[in-house]
């Protein structure tokens, strides 16, 4: 599903396009294949492509084609019969004697009501259109969000590190100083503390880490990420120029 090409209408008089849908279309084409490092264009083309609240727009479309089928055609003919002279006389009484009248009528539409009934199917084509172009801006939003998710847990990570790593540095400077008598034992028990903190936040960063990245791959089906880290900027405009691009198409 999602909304591929065929999310176009097979419906000849349909209005045009919505320029979201072409794009949409063009992304199916794409392999569903992740790198180690996800970029947000991969991470929203997999969504356009599997996420299943886009697969229901097809199927609408394909119902719909039917319905104008049935619209377009003239209403059906009836087939009518009349019995006449049941009951006779002499030789003709009874059923020698009947008459029957086959008949063959259809109602003559007025007003154009074939082009109305085809007209309002082309009307409920194009607001499956506009449903599946407000669903999908909806899904980039939220891939977009999930994303800047993980890029900034990804980057909270990166810090905690780095402050495991001065933690460890600091300890071994009071250990020395320690050792030399130059500081008290208080200094050590301080230092050793603030490494096994400075542990600890790693370990609650990279469980949220894994949250964040399962949430961003449950967005297009996925039960384990296929990824391990997403690439991208925080205090980079590039995302929204991204997202703006799609609409332009």
């Amino acid at each position: 599903m999602s909304i591929q090409k065929g999310l176009g209408h097979a419906i000849s008089t349909h209005v045009p396009k919505l320029s979201l849908v072409l794009l949409v279309g063009q992304l199916f084409f794409a392999p569903h294949v992740f790198a180690k490092t996800l970029l947000l264009d991969q991470a929203v083309n997999n969504t356009l492509k599997n996420n299943p609240s886009l697969r229901v727009f097809p199927l609408r479309q394909q119902g719909l084609v039917g319905e104008k089928k049935t619209a377009s055609l003239n209403p059906a003919m009836n087939i009518g019969a009349e019995i006449e002279n049941f009951s006779g006389t002499g030789e003709l009484s009874g059923i020698k004697g009947l008459e029957t009248t086959v008949s063959l009528s259809s109602v003559l539409e007025l007003g154009d009501k074939r082009a109305a009934r085809m007209s309002l199917v082309d009307e409920k084509a194009n607001n499956v259109d506009i449903e599946s172009e407000i669903e999908s801006l909806d899904l980039i939003g939220e891939v977009t969000r999930r994303f800047t998710e993980v890029l900034n847990v990804q980057a909270r990570l990166d810090l905690a590190i780095e402050s495991l790593n001065l933690a460890n540095e600091a300890l071994e400077e009071v250990t020395k100083r320690v050792n030399a008598a130059i500081a008290p034992a208080a200094d050590m028990g301080r230092a050793k503390a603030a490494v096994q903190q400075a542990e600890l936040n790693i370990s609650l960063i990279k469980q949220q880490l894994s949250a964040s990245r399962m949430a961003l791959a449950n967005l297009w089906g996925s039960l384990q990420p296929e990824f391990s880290d997403v690439a991208g900027s925080l205090y980079s405009s590039n995302k929204l120029s991204r997202l703006s691009s799609y609409l332009s198409l």
